[in-house]
């Protein structure tokens, strides 16, 4: 949308504007992987990329680099992470292990999209309490259930597929979890 108004008006761009937006189609759309991707994001994108020259490799590295106490976090997440039989997989990050590798409690939100691709997962979710709000902050995903309905009813929202909720009870979070797990049972016996 932005690059069509900056086309469409008499906005200006430049090459260090159509980096950034770049960028973000390539963050919001995971790589053009998302299903509301269409030919005409590929279209813009490619038309920015030919205008400016842009350098895709040194924007890919902007983009994917990361310091190695976050690397070695997202480790921690994959080894820890329980999976149930119906294939929900989920994780409780307590704040002495956002301390031990010293991340933030951002940081599991940041990573949520990168579990996208194991083949037992049908949806998954990461929980960080944000001492700030004073609340556990939820981030959900999902490769083919609905999971936004479900998030919803937990101060919650999104898309059917990335959704989040902010919950204040600890209880409440075992009950989104028994929600999202029964939600792939029932896309797992509907494949």
């Amino acid at each position: 949308m932005i690059i069509e108004l900056i086309e469409n008006t008499n906005l200006k761009m430049n090459k260090e504007i159509a980096s950034n937006l770049f960028l973000g189609v390539i963050a919001d759309s995971d790589r053009f992987l998302v299903p509301t991707t269409t030919y005409k994001s590929l279209e813009l994108v490619s038309k920015l990329i030919a205008k400016y020259n842009l350098d895709l490799m040194e924007l890919y590295n902007k983009l994917y680099e990361r310091p190695l106490n976050e690397v070695k976090f997202q480790s921690y997440i994959t080894l820890n992470m329980s999976i149930t039989e119906n294939g929900f997989g989920y994780i409780k990050l307590t704040d002495e292990v956002i301390k031990e590798y010293k991340v933030d409690s951002s940081s599991a939100s940041n990573m949520v999209n990168n579990f996208n691709y194991i083949k037992e997962l049908y949806a998954w979710a990461f929980v960080s309490y944000d001492e700030r709000q004073e609340l556990h902050k939820v981030n959900i995903r999902s490769r083919g259930p609905i999971i936004n309905e479900i998030a919803m009813k937990y101060n919650g929202g999104g898309h059917k597929y990335a959704s989040g909720a902010r919950i204040k009870k600890i209880a409440d979070i075992d009950l989104l979890f028994k929600e999202l797990d029964e939600a792939c049972k029932e896309y797992k016996e509907n494949l």
